[in-house]
């Protein structure tokens, strides 16, 4: 199976290094897109075995982002069985209690789209240490909120208008 996964970006030094590091591992298969909205903090220069597609620095407009991914979504759709669209601080992960790897969960499945229930990774700070940055996130944090508005279709076969 093919997979595309693709993020936009600005600026992004800190949640870019662990959006790349999680999905190279996750689906070590896939293809890596950054839409990068022209960071100017050295974050998307030095990026190996990631596609960085770069765009002109314009004023944020959610309807134009919402446009430029949507095409991007379809075209890739041309090349790939599966594009999986995320914002850079959002990982999806599957129960590990059923698949070892997220590549491996998608290579289960056959539905169109699916909406990941979004929750919200909270750091409780008189009861876990400071993050680790260099280490797994998921294992440092023990506490989330469930959060409606994060539960939205970013895996697809079909395209879709977000």
């Amino acid at each position: 199976m093919n997979i595309a996964i693709m993020t936009m970006v600005f600026n992004e030094s800190v949640n870019l290094p662990i959006w790349i590091r999680y999905y190279r591992r996750a689906a070590p298969s896939a293809t890596l897109f950054v839409v990068d909205h022209s960071s100017d903090d050295g974050s998307t220069d030095h990026i190996p075995e990631v596609n960085r597609l770069p765009f002109p620095r314009s004023e944020m407009d959610e309807w134009s982002r919402t446009r430029l991914i949507n095409y991007l979504q379809r075209a890739l759709l041309q090349y790939y069985d599966l594009v999986i669209y995320t914002d850079c601080d959002e990982l999806i992960v599957p129960d590990p209690a059923k698949s070892p790897s997220l590549e491996a969960h998608l290579a289960t499945q056959s539905y169109e789209y699916a909406s990941p229930v979004g929750l919200n990774l909270i750091h409780l700070v008189d009861v876990e240490a400071p993050i680790d940055l260099t280490q797994p996130l998921l294992s440092q944090r023990r506490y989330c909120q469930f959060q409606a508005s994060m539960c939205k279709p970013l895996i697809t076969r079909i395209a879709l208008s977000w």
